[in-house]
């Protein structure tokens, strides 16, 4: 019935038009042509018809002279009043990848160099505000959406009066206090687009000049009474929120948000009826505010619905034609390079100037387009110091562009994080975090991590973030583990052994382009290593190898470009550490002191957009005598976050090969046959003789071990499933983990 009522509709508006075009073809040709006023719901995902619709009004040469947008209808009816065509529009957003924007997902080289080492394994994060936990105020705070906004409108970036755009344009957004609808004419139009879409619960609502903003479509998502406002004789309409859902799509916190939010609009939309001279309203039954991987379809249903009224829309053009309007046609140029040559910001209390242009690598007199800010940007917000951040470009008369900037700084600074994990080494754990930013000082971020289970851990980091200069931190890990080894006794081949090391490291510090730190630093290292597995006497029931304290003095150098921590796709990884063994209590006597030099270098590439390839090498050599016979390199097992000299060996066991030297090689393909879930062969090589490095018998004797590995990245981190075997020895294991490795 709803269908031949719309159909109905548009006869008779065909009929109505059809009247008008013979009174127009009898007047002067000079006769003002009546204007025409496009207005776009809001409705999440269901608004790409909007694009479908645009299609066809271009293609009948149909001139729009005003438009509005609330929601999704304001971001695309924005870029089409900014001078884009439908069909640039339609590749936008076949391009994005709405998971990764609405949620803020950043590319990992966005991520601060503190975030990579320390962060990177939490599930859930919830701030803490009045010494109590809470919820976030949404799953994101928009600025992946800013951020994109902010890059598509920067061919208009200096226009504020949104009447003088290519097309005159207004969207509507609602204050969050009152509840009432502004319909935004003027300012920053990426701000006014943004808060237009702050959907509740989904998006943190959007400040502009002190006031609040949530979705516009709250107070009015269809605002064709504002738009009678505006002077137009002939209004056409595109709703795609013409109906509630039925509960058997309502699935999600984000699809009953919006069924709340559609009741009054519902209840109202009979009234705006007549105030449409052509109402369109594509079926998107099948579709909700969610769908945002079906773009395509969605745009083609608008295009049908469009295409439905087809004559009307000649008509419309017809008409134009007797005021001389010629056809609708791309006016986008894209923005190159902005150079930089001042900066303005408004005082912080907690953050430094220099650690603010520190994460966004900015000095006066840089060069950098658009999506080169919006990543630096990305890389400011992602260390949650602050709310959404705003920004945009002020010329200066031909000494390039003042960068003004406008920080909020996050009133929360405490945060609860909990993380999940299993594996065969230190069984299952439940991660609790706690983080505080300006404890002591500006810039700095102290967080410790209880970690439960099996095999309790606690790790604690404490970090001052200086930007461009050095920075400086300490770090301190308690880890304990009980595993069974390998051991040479008359009566036994295998123990229980326990490692207990309580590390505590003073550092300096200083980070180059969120990739490439270089530090050093003064280490104090406890270390016991004891087994009952060896009880002599009821008295005697614990045998210590080793209970002393060491002191030691070390400097690194770390490259992490890689796109993701785990199961990297793309990227480079260098890791080197010198460390000097310098002094020990000594438990066992035996100890001089002595150096250890240890070097990783990895790379992994994508082909074919499936195939992975990664490869790594790393080795290790002993500069002096141990004699402690302590701080061995030890490969075997399967593992990861390891303490000390531990290195994983597909094909051998915990602690199998021991040796003051080591090379190790391992190649992995790794295939992802449906999205998220990927097969793997891996091949590892090492060669642990003690001349390793003086005789140059590199392959040599080398051992060897193969793996077969099936993963899968759920929400909770990722699985995997490995078989693992040697020829060396005939040992096969089946190892299992669940979750991010902490």
């Amino acid at each position: 019935m709803q269908k031949r009522h719309d159909i109905l509709i548009g006869l008779c508006t065909c009929l109505l038009l059809f009247a008008a075009t013979h009174v127009f073809a009898q007047q002067n040709t000079n006769t003002p042509r009546p204007k025409v006023g496009l207005v776009l719901s809001g409705g999440g995902a269901k608004g790409f018809a909007h694009i479908g619709v645009l299609k066809v009004l271009e293609a009948s040469g149909v001139a729009v002279d005003y438009i509005a947008g609330t929601s999704m209808g304001a971001v695309i009816g924005g870029l089409y009043a900014s001078g884009y065509s439908a069909s640039e529009i339609d590749s936008i957003f076949n391009a994005i990848d709405f998971n990764q924007l609405l949620r803020d997902q950043l590319p990992r080289n966005q991520t601060a160099f503190f975030e990579k080492q320390f962060g990177e394994k939490h599930l859930l994060t919830f701030p803490i505000q009045n010494d109590k936990v809470s919820l976030p105020k949404a799953l994101a705070t928009g600025q992946s959406v800013y951020n994109r906004l902010s890059t598509l409108f920067s061919h208009v970036a200096g226009i504020t009066d949104f009447s003088k755009l290519p097309i005159p344009f207004f969207c509507v957004a609602t204050d969050l206090e009152t509840g009432k609808p502004h319909y935004l004419n003027q300012g920053y139009l990426p701000a006014a687009v943004r808060a237009s879409a702050s959907l509740p619960s989904l998006l943190e609502p959007m400040e502009i000049d002190s006031v609040s903003y949530i979705d516009g479509g709250v107070s009015d998502n269809f605002p064709v009474e504002e738009m009678r406002k505006r002077g137009v004789q002939l209004l056409i309409g595109v709703d795609v929120q013409k109906q509630l859902s039925p509960k058997e799509n309502l699935n999600s916190v984000l699809e009953i948000l919006n069924q709340i939010i559609n009741y009054p609009m519902h209840a109202t939309g009979h009234e705006k009826k007549p105030n449409i001279d052509l109402l369109l309203r594509p079926d998107l039954s099948d579709f909700t505010v969610s769908s945002f991987s079906n773009v395509a379809e969605i745009v083609q249903l608008g295009h049908d619905a469009a295409a439905q009224n087809q004559e009307a829309f000649d008509r419309i053009a017809a008409i134009q034609k007797t005021g001389k309007r010629k056809k609708q046609t791309s006016q986008f140029s894209k923005v190159g390079n902005v150079k930089v040559t001042k900066f303005g910001m408004n005082p912080l209390k907690n953050y430094s100037r220099a650690y603010v242009l520190g994460k966004l690598k900015l000095e006066e007199g840089d060069s950098l387009t658009y999506d080169q800010l919006d990543a630096r940007i990305g890389g400011l917000s992602s260390s949650k110091d602050f709310g959404l951040i705003q920004y945009k470009f002020e010329s200066q008369e031909g000494q390039g562009h003042k960068l003004n900037l406008t920080l909020k700084e996050n009133a929360v600074s405490s945060f609860l994080k909990v993380g999940l994990h299993y594996d065969p080494l230190y069984k299952s754990a439940l991660l609790v975090n706690y983080t505080k930013k300006y404890l002591i000082q500006k810039n700095d971020i102290f967080a410790v991590d209880f970690i439960f289970g099996d095999q309790p851990r606690v790790q604690l980091n404490y970090f001052v973030d200086n930007g461009f200069y050095t920075s400086y931190g300490v770090s301190s890990r308690f880890n304990k583990l009980t595993t069974s080894v390998a051991y040479s006794g008359a009566e036994v081949n295998s123990i229980n052994k326990s490692y207990v090391d309580f590390t505590t490291l003073l550092y300096l510090q200083t980070t180059f382009n969120k990739k490439f730190a270089t530090g050093f630093g003064l280490e104090h290292k406890y270390l016991e290593l004891f087994t009952k597995a060896l009880a002599t006497s009821a008295e005697n029931q614990t045998t210590f190898f080793e209970k002393s304290s060491y002191l030691n003095a070390l400097a690194y150098i770390k490259l992490d470009s890689y796109d993701r921590k785990f199961s990297p796709k793309n990227g480079f990884l260098v890791d080197g550490e010198f460390k000097g063994y310098l002094s020990s209590t000594d438990y066992n006597a035996n100890f001089n002191s002595f150096s250890q030099f240890k070097l990783q270098l990895a790379a992994a590439k994508t082909v074919y957009q499936k195939l992975t390839i990664h490869l790594s090498t790393e080795g290790g050599v002993t500069i002096g005598n141990n004699t402690s016979g302590q701080f061995l390199y030890s490969l075997g097992g399967y593992a990861d976050n390891m303490i000390n000299n531990y290195i994983p060996f597909y094909g051998y066991d915990f602690e199998d090969l021991q040796s003051n030297s080591y090379l190790k090689t391992t190649l992995e393909l790794r295939y992802e046959f449906v999205k998220k879930h990927s097969i793997a062969f891996i091949s590892n090589y090492a060669n642990t003789a003690e001349d390793l490095f003086r005789k140059g018998a590199l392959f040599k004797d080398a051992q060897s071990g193969y793996a077969l590995a099936y993963g899968y990245d759920t929400e909770i981190g990722p699985i995997r499933l490995i078989r693992s075997w040697s020829p060396d020895t005939g040992n096969q294991r089946l190892y299992f983990s669940l979750g991010f490795w902490f």
